[in-house]
């Protein structure tokens, strides 16, 4: 896949809700400690002095997984997760990537010979994310002491729906 026309432009922020996560209401890690706590004092006592380190690790990773799994990760609704930060409305971003995610209520699969029907997404609804990287753009003073009129300081990229960005084609901005 070759890079997307979208890379390297610059857009500002209009509503600050950044992507945390796409998936369902829950993930493998909400079930950790109900699992400790139910599990761990018990195998603890099974397997004695091996439990510690990799052993108690490993397994308690895979009954975490097979209690989501058993739950449905909370139910079958996809959805993006996102966290608000109001201090970034009306930033400026650059663009490092884009992604397409998938939003709906999962159905299980159903059927079988000519009547099969895969598992999916009902009421699927695509999404455009981008991963963003704030520009801080300052006149600046090199570290050989030179003047610089444009310095960019980059941070951690992050994503937001391309929904909730305009492109600034304003050069002149900072």
């Amino acid at each position: 896949m070759g890079k997307s026309k979208w890379v390297g432009k610059r857009v500002k922020i209009l509503n600050p809700e950044f992507v945390v996560r796409v998936g369902y209401p829950k993930q493998v890690q909400d079930y950790e400690q109900e699992v400790v706590s139910q599990y761990d004092t018990k195998l603890c006592q099974a397997f004695g002095p091996l439990w510690e380190g990799h052993l108690r690790k490993r397994i308690l990773r895979e009954v975490t997984y097979t209690t989501a799994k058993r739950d449905g990760f909370g139910g079958a609704q996809r959805s993006i997760h996102t966290i608000t930060n109001p201090s970034l409305q009306g930033k400026v971003f650059e663009i490092w990537s884009t992604a397409r995610c998938w939003t709906g209520v999962y159905y299980r699969s159903w059927g079988s010979g000519e009547d099969y029907e895969p598992a999916g997404l009902g009421n699927a609804e695509a999404h455009v994310l981008l991963e963003v990287s704030c520009m801080n753009l300052w006149a600046g003073i090199t570290p050989e002491g030179q003047s610089h009129p444009r310095v960019q300081s980059r941070f951690s990229g992050t994503w937001i729906e391309s929904k909730n960005v305009t492109f600034d084609l304003s050069e002149s901005e900072s």
